[in-house]
């Protein structure tokens, strides 16, 4: 009897700890390249002109990919892969942004149709020249550079980054078509107890 009431005793303690003990989960969970570094700081523009930032997304987890229309293959594949978790993933809390690393090619409305137009929680950054997305892409540590001229191709690593709440990158995916249940899993795994959706 006593030994049973320690049981009950050490459960009610775990049951009334567990809103202070932070995420529960560790970095071997995310089924992503565990990270925990802050976002960069980097100066876009939405495909409107907006002078934009991914402080812009603080208090949401978000999706992040590099892309350009003339790609051949990771950029599309990724792209529906993140709508493919808006669709699937039951949160409203989701961001997901494409940043556009063509702008000599990419105009923001062609971006935008492309991108944007998936859902409201889908937006496209810009930047006016490659250089400056060459600095923003180097900030993510994915640079990239133009293959030959005319009509090039762009060398880039294809990754897709997954940002939590609190603006730090927590997980890094690679390939053209990470799994998107494995994806959908993600979210959980960064966020606080208590603030899942």
């Amino acid at each position: 009897m006593g030994m049973r009431l320690l049981w009950v005793a050490a459960a009610l303690v775990a049951v009334f700890a567990l809103p202070f003990l932070g995420n529960p989960f560790s970095a071997s969970d995310l089924h992503g390249r565990a990270l925990d570094r802050p976002v960069p700081d980097v100066s876009l523009r939405d495909s409107a002109g907006t002078p934009a930032s991914l402080a812009r997304w603080e208090g949401h987890p978000v999706y992040l990919m590099f892309g350009y229309l003339g790609c051949e293959d990771v950029c599309h594949s990724q792209a529906f892969t993140l709508q493919g978790i808006a669709e699937r993933s039951g949160r409203d809390d989701l961001r997901f942004v494409y940043i556009a690393m063509d702008p000599a090619r990419d105009e923001p409305g062609q971006v935008a149709a492309y991108f944007d137009d998936r859902g409201e929680r889908f937006t496209s950054l810009h930047a006016p020249d490659m250089a400056a997305i060459q600095a923003v892409a180097n900030r993510f540590n994915a640079p990239y550079s133009r293959d030959g001229r005319g009509e090039y191709e762009i060398d880039h690593p294809g990754f897709i980054y997954l940002i939590d709440a609190r603006q730090r990158i927590r997980a890094l995916y690679s390939g053209a078509t990470p799994s998107i249940p494995l994806m959908l899993e993600d979210p959980a795994h960064i966020a606080p107890r208590g603030e899942n959706s």
